[in-house]
């Protein structure tokens, strides 16, 4: 695509940003046609990608994994969406061209009238192009400051210099930064949009498998960024002209009635130098606000992985049967045999001690159960446990008496 070329002075600023837009929508037009031609290597890479996503999804079909109904419909949406980004133009250009290149103006002109900023009828480049030339006639005019220079041919005679030096300077980088700044910012998010648009074919595989699906959320987050900064430094512009464009002529009305405007070199560098580091800041929010952690990773998460043993509580839905107790939910049924047997061991335990209790109950009334005695321990060992009181060697001395 031949975009026009720029030229020195006259409508250099608004040359440069339709060249600008030019190239950048060449570039996502066509890198993506090229991209995603028939043939191409990145077309036979992603059939590739296509090819080995559907086989892993047939072998485990075969081999007996657990599939819901919801991960083959998840599976044919991925393989629709990745045709549609990467073989589709038209339905590309209109889902995702459109919105990044020309959504953020549309956006930021209903937000600019609504808020009766300049730059809303969609002439902004026009606009700021008629701000550039009020600052080459400001230029031209000078300050107005006189600053005495001493004549070397006669000492005593003293001439008076319309600009100073310093003015010079201000009113010259004062232009540069007002250029840089709006250049320097919509050219970072044309050109890195259009890239990001043209790579679309390449990005697009990544959706496919777990491991690359964070390529994919970081390239779509990229296109976020750059429709959100899109849209905040449009809006920054029209403040900008708001700005300058009644201070510009009120200056060049001072300057054409002779009148001295000293302090506006100073005032014209610090708002220009302000306001592109308020658009580079601006850039910088937006990428904040579209990589930070509120948009969700589309990382799914894998459903054939089996979920961890629970614990197993009495407040859960139990079947009791057979003598062992097995839970009603979705553990795996070695687990449940190995809670069964654990809880049949603390039931026996439970009851010797029952038992043991009743038997020192016994023999306290009177009720003595011989050595040997079944009832006397309970549980292992419980028979040659002591079944009477032991009666001390002063005790027995008294029984005596």
């Amino acid at each position: 695509m031949a975009c026009s070329n720029i030229s020195t002075g006259g409508a250099f600023l608004e040359e440069t940003l339709s060249h600008i837009d030019c190239q950048a929508q060449a570039i996502g037009n066509l890198g993506f046609l090229g991209l995603g031609a028939p043939g191409s290597p990145y077309s036979l890479l992603l059939t590739s990608l296509l090819t080995v996503f559907i086989a892993l999804f047939g072998f485990r079909l075969l081999l007996g994994y657990d599939t819901q109904p919801r991960d083959v419909v998840t599976g044919i949406l991925k393989i629709g969406i990745v045709l549609l980004l990467a073989t589709s133009w038209p339905a590309y250009q209109i889902l995702v061209y459109n919105t990044v290149i020309h959504g953020p103006t549309e956006a930021a002109n209903i937000i600019a009238r609504a808020a009766q900023l300049p730059g809303a009828d969609g002439v902004l480049a026009s606009r700021l192009q008629s701000v550039d030339s009020a600052i080459l006639d400001l230029t031209a005019l000078g300050s107005g400051r006189l600053q005495p220079v001493v004549n070397s041919a006669a000492t005593d005679t003293v001439q008076f210099s319309q600009i100073a030096v310093g003015d010079n300077f201000a009113l010259g980088f004062g232009r540069i930064t007002y250029l840089a700044g709006i250049i320097g910012s919509l050219g970072l998010l044309r050109i890195a949009g259009g890239i990001l648009l043209a790579m679309a074919p390449i990005f697009a595989g990544f959706l496919l498998f777990d491991a690359t699906r964070g390529l994919f959320a970081g390239w779509l987050k990229g296109l976020v960024m750059i429709a959100l900064s899109s849209l905040g430094v449009s809006l920054g512009l029209s403040v900008q002209l708001a700005l300058l464009e009644p201070w510009l002529a009120g200056a060049l009305n001072l300057r054409t009635s002779n009148a001295a405007v000293p302090a506006a070199p100073s005032e014209l560098l610090a708002i220009n130098a302000a306001f592109s580091l308020v658009y580079f800041a601006i850039i910088a929010i937006m990428a904040r606000v579209a990589f930070s952690n509120v948009l969700t990773s589309l990382k799914g998460k894998d459903t054939n992985i089996p979920s961890p043993a629970i614990p197993v509580t009495r407040s859960e839905n139990m079947i009791v049967g057979g003598g062992m107790t097995m839970q009603a939910s979705g553990t795996s049924r070695a687990y449940q045999i190995t809670q069964s047997i654990e809880a049949s061991q603390r039931r026996h335990v439970a009851e010797n001690r029952t038992g043991t209790n009743v038997q020192a109950v016994n023999t306290a009334s009177g009720s003595h159960y011989g050595a040997n005695n079944s009832h006397g321990g309970g549980g292992l060992g419980g028979s040659y446990r002591r079944t009477t009181t032991r009666a001390s060697r002063a005790a027995a001395l008294r029984d005596r008496k």
